[in-house]
C-alpha cells in the first residue's frame, strides 16, 4: 500500500486536528495522501486537493467523521470497490469499524494487512423519462422518493420484475438496503436487515390505505414505480414532478416517468479489523430505540 485518500467532516473540531496529524503519520511512511479539493481547502492543505475521479485511485480511503461521511464515500465511489475504513467521530457509528483512541494502532494493522473486507449491497437507481435514461445512482442506505417536503400524497403504480403489485397513495418511498434498514426505513416502520440478506426493503411514507406493510425483495427482483400521470381532479397527462434522494442528498427534483430500484453487483467493501456481531452492534447503537 502507497496511497491513501481522508474523507473528513470538516465542521468537526476534533476530525480537523486528527487529520493534521493523520496526514504526518502517512507522510512519514511515504504515502501519498489525497484529499477532495474542498476538504483540503478547508484544512489548509490545498496542494492535496484532487477530483473525484483522482480520489478512487487509491489502495483505500479513511474517513474520518461518522456514518454520514461513509455514506459522502459511497456516493463519491460510484460503485468502485475501494476498501473504506471509517473512525467514528459521530453518535452511532454503525458502519465506522474503529473509535479516535484507536486510529493510529488500527492504521498500522492495515498497512501489515491484518484485515478482512466486508461486502455492503448498493442499489441502483434509474431515472427515465419515456425511454431515455435521464441519470443514474447508486445507494449504499436507501432511495427515497416524494415531494420533497410538499405536504401532498403521491400515486404510485408498483411493479415488481415486470408485474403490477400495487398502487400506493403515499407521501414517498423509500427503497433501503439491509445497511439502510436501520435508518429511515425502521424509522417509517420497515423491518431490520442483518447485512448477510441479499435483498431490499421497500416501504411507503405514509400510505393512505391499509396496505401499510414493508416488502422484502430478493437481489433479483427489480422494482419499478411509474406515475399515472395524473393529478386531483384533472386527467391531465402532464408528467409529475417529484423528488429523490440517495443517502440523505438530494440528487433529482423535476418530471420523469419511471424510476427503476434494483440490487446492483457491485458491492461497497468496508475494512474490519475485528469480528463483531450485527448482534451486539444492535445492541450496543440501537439502546435508544428499544433493543
Amino acid at each position: 500500500m502507497k496511497s491513501v485518500a481522508i474523507v473528513l467532516h470538516p465542521e468537526k473540531k476534533r476530525v480537523i486536528s486528527t487529520v493534521k496529524e493523520t496526514i504526518d503519520w502517512f507522510k512519514e511512511r511515504n504515502f501519498e495522501v489525497k484529499l477532495s479539493l474542498d476538504d483540503a481547502q478547508k484544512v489548509g492543505f490545498p496542494q492535496l486537493g484532487y477530483g473525484e475521479k483522482d480520489l478512487i485511485k487509491v489502495d483505500f480511503i479513511l474517513v474520518l467523521g461518522g456514518d454520514g461521511s461513509i455514506l459522502k464515500t459511497a456516493q463519491m465511489l460510484k460503485g468502485e470497490s475501494v476498501p473504506v475504513l471509517g473512525v467514528n467521530f459521530g453518535k452511532i457509528g454503525f458502519l465506522s469499524e474503529i473509535e479516535r483512541a484507536e486510529l493510529f494502532p488500527s492504521l498500522e494493522r492495515v498497512l501489515k494487512r491484518e484485515y478482512f473486507l466486508e461486502t455492503r449491497l448498493l442499489l441502483e437507481a434509474r431515472i427515465y423519462s419515456g425511454r431515455k435514461s435521464l441519470s443514474s445512482y447508486f445507494a449504499l442506505n436507501e432511495v427515497v422518493l416524494g415531494y420533497g417536503g410538499r405536504e401532498r400524497p403521491v400515486e404510485f403504480d408498483v411493479y415488481i420484475s415486470g408485474d403490477l403489485f400495487v398502487t400506493y397513495v403515499a407521501d414517498g418511498i423509500i427503497f433501503s438496503t439491509p445497511t439502510g434498514s436501520t435508518a429511515y426505513s425502521l424509522s417509517a416502520g420497515g423491518p431490520v436487515l442483518f447485512p448477510s440478506v441479499k435483498g431490499m426493503v421497500v416501504t411507503p411514507v405514509c400510505p393512505h390505505s391499509f396496505l401499510n406493510r414493508s416488502l422484502v425483495l430478493g437481489d433479483k427482483d427489480t422494482v419499478e414505480i411509474k406515475l399515472p400521470h395524473r393529478h386531483s381532479g384533472s386527467t391531465s397527462l402532464k408528467k409529475t414532478k417529484l423528488s429523490i434522494n440517495v443517502d440523505g442528498q438530494s440528487v433529482f427534483s423535476g418530471e420523469f416517468d419511471r424510476l427503476e430500484v434494483k440490487c446492483s453487483k457491485k458491492v461497497f467493501n468496508l475494512i474490519r479489523l475485528d469480528e463483531i456481531s450485527f448482534c451486539h452492534l444492535l445492541r450496543t447503537k440501537l439502546r435508544g430505540w428499544g433493543f
